[in-house]
């Protein structure tokens, strides 16, 4: 799957397997990579990233509904982060990271085989003693067996 990083517009790419028990309840290992790109605004300018974590995801569904069920989402995840070099930022610079993040989704044609999910997930990013707001919106295809 993939998406946009909200507000600063960065990108989101992802890939994940699991299981599902039963169809209420689905729990997921994933990596992630968000990119957040550097920004200047007047005399401010803020250093982009991009992270990269490996992690788990719960999704829950509250109620079944055809073709379109919702779900609730729960992100936990570990990695690394490396700082944008340019101009202004000239050294390379890599933390460990961690990403926390929930949020709500649809599910499109999740009976058994080939379906979509979309979600919006809102959470914190930290490394060192940073914590960042992050706003995943993430679009991709599902296959369940």
């Amino acid at each position: 799957g993939g998406g946009v990083l909200l507000p600063t517009v960065g990108s989101v790419a992802w890939v994940g397997g699991g299981v599902a028990i039963g169809e209420r309840l689905d729990l997921l290992v994933a990596a992630e990579r968000q990119h957040a790109p550097t920004t200047v605004e007047d005399v401010a300018r803020t250093r982009g990233s991009r992270v990269t974590v490996i992690g788990g995801e719960v999704r829950v569904v509250p109620k079944l509904t055809r073709p379109v069920t919702p779900y609730a989402v729960l992100s936990l995840a570990r990695g690394r982060s490396r700082l944008e070099m340019d101009d202004v930022f000239s050294d390379f610079v890599t933390n460990d990271a961690w990403l926390f993040l929930f949020g709500v989704g649809l599910r499109v044609g999740a009976r058994r085989g080939l379906g979509a999910f979309i979600d919006l997930r809102y959470g914190i990013q930290g490394e060192l003693d940073v914590i960042l707001p992050r706003t995943p919106l993430r679009l991709g295809a599902t296959w369940r067996f």
